[in-house]
């Protein structure tokens, strides 16, 4: 669902794997990673989206880059979406999880993230 809001919105995501290839979602879709955690390192992006699912978030946290790219962008001041489990991955990372109370960077959906809550998300970063 996020992808395709953000896609609506006239943004063009581009979804980061571990490595390129098949990627499957917390709620079992299966998508095509576009590039690698090696690739993204040396591209910037004016929003990062992290996943949900345990899985997803613990091959994230095995990879040192992943928190590079965290790092980079929250020093950029870029939004950062995170969904449910993810929020692991700030507070691995270090960062201030308070901030995801309204500093404008981090966004955190639950568990369940409503479509409300994606549209919230999707308006902060199409206005900028």
């Amino acid at each position: 669902m996020t992808r395709s809001q953000l896609t609506s919105a006239g943004m063009r995501p581009t979804l980061i794997g571990v490595t390129p290839g098949r990627v499957r979602s917390a709620d079992g879709q299966e998508f095509d990673a576009d590039i690698g955690l090696s690739m993204a390192a040396t591209l910037r992006y004016r929003v990062l989206v992290l996943p949900d699912g345990d899985q997803a978030v613990q091959t994230l946290a095995n990879h040192h880059r992943t928190f590079a790219l965290i790092h980079d962008h929250y020093a950029l001041g870029n939004a950062i979406f995170v969904l449910g489990s993810s929020m692991k991955l700030i507070a691995k990372a270090g960062l201030p999880t308070m901030a995801a109370a309204g500093d404008g960077r981090l966004f955190v959906c639950g568990a369940t993230c409503s479509s409300d809550q994606v549209s919230t998300f999707v308006a902060a970063v199409t206005d900028a």
